[in-house]
């Protein structure tokens, strides 16, 4: 291929990989309007540990963001997050987890959201479950705010003292997901970056065509 002709197919092939422009809203239980308690966990929650929210997917989607609405203590804390398989009732196998940093309170705001953002998941279709754990190297001790517009279903809480996942589906704690298809279509300015960049291209090539000698 021509060295003039080269950036302009990069530029078509680009094009043709663009992601959308913004993900999809998978989950959004909404804000709790009012917070006035937490379901706490950490060490301020004696014996929980953990707490997880199932989800579904119909199609095979790569997660990128995950939060709930914290409530919040005067210093900076850690806690886990993550993703698992189902077991049905409860959380499953661990698939993605990350460490993720609680802001302190400030000025009065005792909740807001946090997780985490940028991940980088693919979840064939089926059931799965955001989990929220206190390890051993974290230092959160609160709890995520409850009584969330349109909780999810599906709910569980992870007991120190059986070390194990039980049912618990009267948590409604707030969640969002965040994710887009695997395979989506591009965004209608990816499609004309594609359209100008072919264009271009065989304009190039007829210029060339009758530039060269019979």
């Amino acid at each position: 291929m021509s060295r003039s002709l080269a950036p302009l197919a990069a530029a078509a092939l680009l094009a043709l990989h663009a992601a959308p422009a913004a993900a999809d809203v998978i989950v959004d239980t909404g804000e709790v309007e009012f917070p006035f308690a937490v379901w706490a966990i950490g060490e301020f929650g004696d014996d929980h540990i953990g707490l997880a929210a199932a989800f579904t997917v119909s199609q095979t989607t790569r997660i990128t963001d995950f939060e709930s609405f914290f409530g919040l203590n005067a210093q900076p804390q850690t806690l886990h997050m993550g993703i698992a398989n189902s077991l049905g009732a409860v959380p499953g196998s661990e698939i993605f987890s990350a460490q993720v940093n609680i802001a302190a309170e400030q000025g009065g705001d005792f909740y807001d959201w946090h997780g985490v953002h940028g991940a980088n998941v693919v979840l064939g279709p089926g059931e799965y479950w955001i989990t929220f754990e206190v390890r051993e190297d974290d230092t959160f001790e609160s709890g995520l705010a409850f009584y969330a517009p349109n909780p999810t279903l599906k709910e569980a809480s992870h007991r120190r003292s059986t070390g194990n996942w039980g049912v618990s589906n009267d948590l409604d704690f707030s969640l969002r997901i965040y994710g887009d298809p695997v395979g989506a279509v591009p965004e209608p300015s990816a499609w004309a970056l594609m359209i100008a960049g072919f264009g271009a291209t065989g304009a190039a090539i007829r210029r060339r065509r009758r530039c060269e000698p019979a």
